[in-house]
């Protein structure tokens, strides 16, 4: 992580410090010369029980990182769960009035707009005023904003891949919303609330 840090975005790192205090107990303390295939896939059966897929094959992508670093001459094989594809849900235009409604007047009503829009939490959070088109009626997103290994939260200049730098047409009403956002605050960024805050309160109202 040290080694890589300047490199990796502040969530990845906030993740692998998740794994490093809490991730793969079977195995965390093992020495190197003791550490075999059979016991690493006792730790991905293990962690099989209480995480997705995605996760372990996260935890055990680091180690490999890792054992491929400081232990290159070791060969290991372990056989990783399934992915589950989860189907997509079908909104109804009914459901989208309800929610549109919900958050009408809210402090957070244009934050859900952009997330309806394809924006990611991260994203919202990282978007600035001149990233704004008013006259293309679109948006440009180039950054996000992530919480660091220390909790604070910072703006990292990239997207979270590189497919996701984009441009994002919007609406006439969210352009009104930008507008009224934009009369009322000082701030550099379109939203000032911690992405976490406006997630876990549209997820309240759904």
């Amino acid at each position: 992580v040290e080694v890589n840090e300047a490199r990796l975005s502040p969530s990845t790192v906030t993740g692998y410090d998740v794994i490093i205090r809490n991730g793969m107990p079977l195995i965390i303390n093992t020495p190197l010369c003791r550490l075999t295939s059979l016991l690493i896939q006792r730790s991905v059966s293990e962690d099989l029980k209480t995480l997705s897929a995605k996760t372990i094959q996260i935890r055990y992508g680091f180690l490999k990182t890792i054992l491929n670093t400081f232990y290159p001459d070791f060969v290991w094989s372990v056989k990783y769960p399934p992915k589950k594809k989860t189907p997509k849900r079908e909104y109804s235009v009914d459901y989208i009035k309800q929610i549109c409604a919900a958050v009408k007047g809210t402090s957070f009503e244009l934050e859900t707009y952009l997330g309806m829009l394809s924006l990611r939490a991260s994203e919202i959070g990282g978007l600035m005023w001149n990233d704004i088109d008013y006259d293309r009626k679109c948006l440009n997103i180039s950054r996000a904003k992530l919480c660091d290994r220390n909790g604070n939260w910072v703006i990292n200049d990239q997207t979270k891949t590189y497919d996701s730098a984009r441009t994002v047409y919007i609406p006439d009403y969210v352009c009104e919303l930008l507008r009224k956002r934009a009369s009322e605050t000082f701030s550099d960024y379109i939203s000032e609330t911690n992405p976490a805050v406006y997630w876990k309160a549209l997820n309240r109202i759904l």
